[in-house]
């Protein structure tokens, strides 16, 4: 029911709308020049409610974006969307908010790698996403944390300019 706490943890009041998985934490977090975020997140400020509003306001200072995507959404009873739609739905959120938001330096954090169907999931959403780099991760276990940093890093200290950028038309979600 919109308008009451759909329980993603955020406090928001996007009711039925937020896409949170019961299995997955809302997450967003500013580090220095980049923003990470979850599609639960940047949904929350479409109803400019919430953390998901804030988080939208302070994308528009940074130069990178780290797109984080749940790779157990969906699978095996899971609630939740394929990543390609995650994807799709954060871009596009991010251009609601404020056209050519999502034209920055990007990389994607394909989390909870450890799930079982993950890795198919993976390669599924490596065929699907193109022109940017996919960085798995089983964040609670720390696998794949260090090259993600090395990878956040390269696009920070590169400035960003000329680097992989997410673009709508470079994903396939049919």
């Amino acid at each position: 029911m919109a308008g009451s706490n759909c329980g993603c943890g955020s406090g928001c009041k996007c009711g039925d709308s937020c896409r949170t998985t019961t299995r997955s934490a809302t997450a967003a977090a500013a580090v220095q020049t980049v923003a990470v975020g979850t599609a639960a997140a940047v949904n929350c400020g479409v109803n400019h409610i919430g953390l998901g509003h804030n988080f939208l306001r302070h994308i528009e200072r940074t130069k990178v974006l780290a797109y984080v995507v749940d790779l157990a959404s969906g699978l095996d009873g899971n609630r939740g969307v394929a990543p390609w739609q995650q994807l799709r739905d954060l871009v596009m959120e991010l251009e609601f908010h404020e056209e050519g938001l999502s034209d920055r330096s990007s990389l994607i954090v394909a989390n909870k790698i450890d799930e079982k169907g993950a890795e198919e999931r993976l390669e599924e959403l490596e065929r699907r996403v193109k022109g940017v780099r996919i960085f798995p991760v089983c964040a609670v276990l720390e696998e794949g944390v260090a090259e993600l940093k090395d990878g956040l890093k390269m696009l920070v200290n590169g400035g960003g300019e000329g680097s992989e950028r997410l673009k709508l038309e470079n994903i396939c979600v049919d």
